[in-house]
């Protein structure tokens, strides 16, 4: 150019491409931004590997992404198809993917926006708005357009024209490998209701192929069919996704109290199953009286409270019984040692609890909360969180003998006036600073727990305790760099050395969480279990994303001992 030199060919267009950690040395960004519209394929255009990727556009980047997607034990992942490029990508500047959809035919249409400048006017660096002049980029404004993708082998689907079709064909067309065309057919089943395909969908959901039978399963019950005995006789199905949604149809269907007894007695067998139908099998029993469910929801939260998920799917259905499950769990034999996921349950219970209940039943929640045992610890626990989100103390008629300071703050009886001064200087936070510390509580408990404990007090052959650690309540900088890019080697916390095979010899990064998750975590961790360190925010967060944006992996302890802001 003439004004400017770059030793490689790069989009100069990029906002702040410029700046360390946006762009790699072949003029690359380096992270996929401005992700919109995902798109799972499912149509038959493209060969049949591509079936289930996920598409997205990153319109600030010129390119659409596409993602092999990896659905296990309720965690959904994805990694790029292709390592060192995107699946569609234009040097047009004004090539700005907005949106991605499937098509009749089976074919990926992308609506482009067509627009050589997308930031907002507020956001423009000075850089950009000369660059962006200077290449006329401003113009035009008015030629949109949409692309047809689909593989050259392949011509995709005839679109079928269902007014002249019958009954019949429309049920036939659950089996199509196009999604688009499976869908309409079933809206099509669902709109017209005929009794006469009623024996043939029923074929259809008892057959081999999966997609097929699900849909004609929903096809059955968007009908006003009774498919209840149908999908009773699949629920234990040997094909997860089959056995899934019949769980789902069942519980919508069953209504009377003796085919809610028999669905409850289905999904109260204490079978091995995997985490997936596992979670669905919650879900189900939401559908029911909570006393009916009682113990199926027991040997469950005895059997899988590791799983985030799934105590989350326990939780969702308990509204207003939690301490009456809370107490059941509280005398099962099972539940007599000690583990994070026990703790973690226990916590959420004893925080929903709260957050519901009466007077009389407050006064129990906070009885089960007294002495020594490791239970009481948890309640505790799940009682800060909630009395955080109060507005005013929680009023007693006398004292409810809880001895840990901390509560002080937030209890009122007489002879014991809290003031306003005393809630501040007990807890530092301000309503906006409660609720990221609230939410970084979820995601602690959800991600972090597994390996710290639910205590923070560590996991011998996962990680080292948090509680009272100087690499919590230190710098938030270090701290904050640690979660973004993952820590490798021995450490020592509170003059204890850790190191594999005590602990796990890396943490890894979450820097994929966003900012505002991370700043939450933090804030947590940096307050709970006594601690008085500051609260972080977000932009803390991105700071520090890009002061080491070119950090090339996981930090060795040695380069964080000495930390600056460098």
């Amino acid at each position: 150019t003439d004004q400017f030199v770059y030793p490689i060919r790069m989009n100069t267009a990029i906002n702040r491409g410029y700046r360390p950690g946006v762009l790699d040395t072949e003029g690359k960004l380096i992270r996929f931004a401005s992700a919109c519209s995902p798109w799972i394929y499912r149509g038959d255009a493209f060969p049949n590997h591509f079936k289930g990727d996920a598409f997205v556009c990153a319109p600030a980047a010129n390119t659409i992404k596409r993602n092999l997607i990896n659905d296990k034990e309720l965690t959904v992942s994805g990694v790029n198809a292709y390592p060192d490029r995107d699946f569609l990508a234009s040097t047009d500047e004004r090539f700005r993917p907005v949106s991605l959809s499937g098509g009749p035919d089976g074919a990926l249409y992308v609506v482009d926006m067509y627009r050589g400048i997308i930031q907002q006017a507020d956001f423009m660096t000075p850089f950009l708005r000369r660059e962006s002049e200077r290449r006329k980029l401003e113009q035009p404004i008015n030629l949109g357009r949409i692309y047809r993708i689909q593989s050259n082998s392949h011509e995709g689907s005839s679109l079928p024209v269902f007014s002249q079709l019958t009954p019949d064909q429309w049920a036939e067309l659950l089996t199509h490998s196009n999604g688009w065309v499976r869908d309409k057919a079933q809206q099509w089943l669902v709109w017209k209701r005929p009794d006469t395909t009623i024996a043939l969908l029923k074929n259809l959901a008892n057959g081999s192929d999966s997609l097929a039978a699900i849909h004609a399963l929903w096809a059955l019950d968007g009908m006003g069919i009774d498919a209840l005995e149908l999908s009773l006789s699949l629920i234990d199905h040997p094909h997860d996704k089959i056995a899934i949604h019949a769980r789902a149809i069942a519980a919508r269907q069953a209504e009377s109290d003796s085919s809610i007894k028999q669905l409850s007695a289905a999904l109260s067998k204490n079978k091995t199953e995997s985490v997936e139908r596992t979670f669905h099998r919650v879900l189900a029993l939401d559908e029911f009286d909570h006393e009916a469910s009682d113990q199926p929801r027991l040997k469950i939260a005895s059997q899988h409270n590791e799983n985030p998920h799934i105590r989350e799917a326990l939780l969702s259905g308990l509204e207003k019984q939690e301490l009456h499950f809370l107490d059941h769990l509280l005398h099962l034999s099972e539940w007599s040692s000690e583990s994070s996921g026990k703790k973690l349950l226990i916590q959420e219970l004893a925080a929903a609890s709260l957050r519901g209940e009466g007077p009389i039943e407050v006064g129990h929640l906070f009885q089960l909360a007294l002495g020594g045992s490791w239970h009481a610890a948890a309640i505790r626990e799940g009682l800060l969180i909630a009395l955080l989100e109060r507005d005013k103390p929680l009023q007693f008629p006398k004292d409810p003998g809880i001895k840990d300071p901390r509560f002080q703050a937030y209890l009122q009886w007489p002879g014991h006036q809290p003031s306003t001064g005393n809630q501040e200087s007990a807890t530092g936070l301000s309503s906006k600073e409660k609720a990221l510390f609230a939410k970084g509580q979820t995601i602690y408990g959800s991600l972090c727990a597994s390996c710290h404990g639910a205590n923070g007090e560590g996991m011998t052959m996962l990680a080292p305790p948090l509680v009272n650690s100087e690499w919590v309540t230190g710098h938030p900088d270090r701290l904050a760099r640690i979660l973004l890019h993952g820590l490798e080697g021995s450490i020592d916390v509170n003059g204890k050395t850790y190191q594999s095979p005590k602990i796990l010899p890396a943490m890894p990064p979450v820097g994929m969480m966003s900012n505002d998750e991370l700043a939450a975590t933090m804030t947590y961790i940096r307050r709970a279990w006594n601690h008085s360190a500051t609260p972080v925010t977000s932009r803390d967060i991105q700071r520090n994303r890009d002061l080491t944006a070119a950090q090339p992996g996981a930090y060795q302890v040695s380069e964080l001992i000495d930390f600056s802001d460098n």
